[in-house]
C-alpha cells in the first residue's frame, strides 16, 4: 500500500506537462497548471515570446517546465534557466536566446535591493580621500545593475518593444553588444555601453579595487574616459556606494 506521501508526489507529477499518468478527468487540471506556466514565464519573457511566435514558445515552456521544475511556488521568479534552456531547444535562435538573458537581467534588476548610498555622499567620500588612497578603494554598484555581453544585437529589438512599435530578428550577420541593465527611478534601463565602460563596471561589480578596475578598463579601451564616465555613473545612480582601502580617509 503506498504512503501518502507517494500518492501526493504521483498525483503531482500527474499534474506535470508531460505527466506520464492518465486518470480520468487529469487533463483538465494538467492543461490548467500548464497554462498557468506558460502565462507566467510570458509575462516574464514577452519579447522572446514575440521572437518565437506564441505557439513555439508554448511548445517551449512545456518542454522547459519538466526538465526545470520550479522549486517555490512564486511563479513570478521562476524561469532562471530558461535561456540556457534555448541554446538546446532552439539552436538556430541565438537571438531569443540572448533576449531571455536580457529579459531575466530586467526581471532580477526589477527585484534588486536600493542602493546605499546617494550621488552627493559618494561625491563626498571621494572628497575626503588622500590622493594616493584613491586606487586602493572599492566602488560598489547598485544591487539592480547586472551586466550582459551578447552574441547578437537585440538593444534595438528590445527598445521598439517597449515603445510598441513592433519588434524584428536582428540581421543573422549583427555583431553582439554590451549591456547595462539598471534600476533608475523605479523603472529599468537597458543601455549600451562600450567596451572599457563595460570593463571597468564588470571589475567593480566583482570587487575589483579602483585602480585594478581602471586598468582593465584602459587595456580593453585605451580611449576610456574615467572622470566623464565616473561622473556620469555617480550621477544617475549606478556608483552607490565606496569604501577606503589599506588607506584611511583624511579628516576634517
Amino acid at each position: 500500500m503506498r504512503s501518502l506521501l507517494e500518492l501526493q508526489e504521483r498525483f503531482a507529477a500527474s499534474l506535470e506537462p508531460g505527466g506520464a499518468t492518465r486518470a480520468p478527468g487529469i487533463d483538465v487540471y494538467r492543461h490548467a497548471i500548464g497554462a498557468n506556466y506558460r502565462r507566467a514565464l510570458a509575462a516574464t519573457y514577452p519579447v522572446v515570446r514575440e521572437l518565437l511566435g506564441p505557439a513555439a514558445f508554448g511548445e517551449a515552456v512545456d518542454a522547459f517546465v519538466p526538465a526545470h521544475p520550479p522549486t517555490s511556488g512564486d511563479l513570478n521568479v521562476y524561469g532562471d534557466a530558461f535561456a540556457r534552456f534555448l541554446e538546446q531547444h532552439a539552436p538556430n535562435r541565438p537571438d531569443a536566446r540572448d533576449m531571455a538573458r536580457l529579459e531575466w537581467a530586467i526581471d532580477e534588476s526589477a527585484r534588486a535591493a536600493d542602493g546605499a548610498c546617494t550621488p552627493a555622499q559618494i561625491v563626498a567620500g571621494f572628497t575626503l580621500l588622500e590622493e594616493d588612497a584613491v586606487a586602493q578603494v572599492t566602488v560598489h554598484l547598485h544591487p539592480s545593475c547586472r551586466l550582459l555581453r551578447t552574441a547578437t544585437a537585440i538593444h534595438a529589438a528590445w527598445s521598439a518593444r517597449q515603445a510598441a512599435s513592433g519588434i524584428a530578428a536582428p540581421d543573422e550577420g549583427s555583431a553582439g553588444e554590451l549591456l547595462l541593465i539598471r534600476r533608475h527611478a523605479a523603472r529599468t534601463v537597458v543601455e549600451r555601453v562600450r567596451a572599457g565602460e563595460f570593463t571597468w563596471l564588470r571589475a567593480l561589480q566583482a570587487g575589483e579595487t579602483f585602480g585594478e578596475a581602471l586598468s582593465q578598463a584602459l587595456d580593453a579601451d585605451a580611449g576610456f574616459d574615467l572622470e566623464r564616465t565616473l561622473a556620469e555613473r555617480v550621477h544617475d545612480g549606478t556608483v552607490c556606494g565606496i569604501e577606503p582601502g589599506r588607506y584611511n580617509p583624511r579628516h576634517g
